[in-house]
């Protein structure tokens, strides 16, 4: 079975339902007691932890009132971190209050509970080994929660981060920043940044995968392919995913067709050389009786 790496930003990201506080209808909240929490730290205390010395900083140097800042969090996104602390919102300046990556290998076709129990496990162990070490390759990320979710078909890690950066010469020395973060780790500028930090961690999330030995259990991780470089609309997600699915589906099938004519083939063998073995006996015993008549 081939299964794919997915590694999505994901916007609608929400705290709340990373954390179990509340189930949706996907859920089997008798295996919610088996989800893996690599780090679990609320938004407003990881802005006080990130910023708190900056901005005191910052106010230090200001002979103005008007110019210093009495929220971090609510001068960037407009309102305070305890009016949604919870989900994902956008500030004037296009950045994230925070932001959320999703991780996983396969779907419940292929390493889902259901049918391939222990194959999820591993991939679970997968999962949290590449969350465990996420903050020492991306030390301009802050990792405040993570968890990985083994109540669902397949096993999937929820990341959440608030990406800055240090140094920053106008306004406080630490900022709050994606491209800052980026460019800082080493990533460049522009689009081309957030594809190579992607690209970066699909391939550790790969390699850790490979240490496992997944395709002792039947399980391949299928090569990458390029981006689609392409939005589509709601609409037109859903009828290529189904597209996707179907094509999945004969894929599938073809590879039971395969292997049944496999065993079609190997069976027809072992009735060929049976008859084979008795035309021999059948020509042995007419030689023999043609010896005994002579």
């Amino acid at each position: 079975m081939k299964a794919r790496i997915s590694y999505a930003n994901d916007h609608r990201g929400n705290l709340r339902h990373n954390n179990r506080e509340f189930s949706s209808s996907n859920v089997d909240s008798e295996r919610s007691k088996n989800n893996i929490i690599i780090v679990s730290e609320s938004l407003a205390k990881a802005y006080e932890k990130l910023f708190s010395e900056a901005v005191a900083a910052y106010n230090a140097k200001q002979k103005r009132a008007c110019r210093k800042i009495d929220n971090y969090y609510e001068k960037l996104f407009g309102e305070p971190v305890e009016a949604c602390q919870d989900c994902i919102i956008q500030g004037k300046n296009k950045q994230y209050n925070f932001y959320e990556y999703v991780v996983a290998l396969g779907d419940k076709y292929t390493t889902g509970f259901a049918e391939h129990g222990e194959i999820a496990e591993i991939i679970a162990q997968c999962l949290k080994e590449y969350a465990e070490d996420f903050p020492k390759r991306n030390t301009y990320f802050y990792l405040f929660n993570a968890v990985v979710h083994m109540d669902e078909a397949t096993p999937h890690l929820h990341l959440d981060f608030i990406p800055y950066a240090d140094g920053c010469s106008r306004g406080m020395s630490r900022q709050q920043s994606m491209n800052k973060a980026l460019l800082a780790m080493g990533y460049g500028e522009g689009e081309d940044a957030i594809k190579k930090f992607t690209k970066h961690e699909r391939e550790v999330f790969r390699k850790i995968c490979e240490k496992y030995s997944l395709k002792e259990y039947g399980v391949e991780i299928a090569e990458e392919q390029e981006g689609r470089g392409k939005t589509f609309r709601p609409d037109e997600y859903k009828r290529l995913k189904d597209e996707a699915r179907e094509q999945y589906d004969l894929t599938v099938m073809e590879e039971i067709i395969t292997e049944k004519q496999k065993e079609l083939d190997e069976g027809l063998m072992k009735v060929l050389l049976k008859k084979g073995e008795e035309y021999k006996a059948v020509k042995q015993d007419i030689e023999h009786s043609k010896d005994e008549m002579q």
